[in-house]
């Protein structure tokens, strides 16, 4: 099947995004803050926004959650979740 060139179908990270805007395969980290300290309250709305974005190509491949975020820098003072994110950040650059 041809749409104005070739593709690998075989790594469907190594295409031209600007010749096919339509093929996605995009790993991604979702990181939800919240003001509420119990962990599941919002957990319907997280899934519900995964699977709405996994139809536009863009797979979740992890969910970080910072709880008892009230102010705008609080997501700064928990140098847990920062490392958290750094090193899945890191892992899925490596491989």
């Amino acid at each position: 099947m041809k749409f104005g060139g070739e593709f690998n179908w075989k790594n469907k990270r190594n295409y031209d995004i600007a010749k096919y805007p339509f093929i996605r395969n995009d790993l991604t980290i979702f990181v939800y803050s919240q003001a509420a300290p119990i962990p599941l309250i919002f957990d319907r709305y997280f899934r519900y926004t995964e699977k709405s974005l996994k139809a536009m190509g863009i797979k979740p491949i992890k969910r970080i959650t910072v709880l008892g975020a009230f102010t705008k820098d609080s997501v700064q003072k928990k140098k847990g979740v920062l490392n958290k994110a750094y090193n899945i950040g890191k892992n899925l650059a490596n491989n």
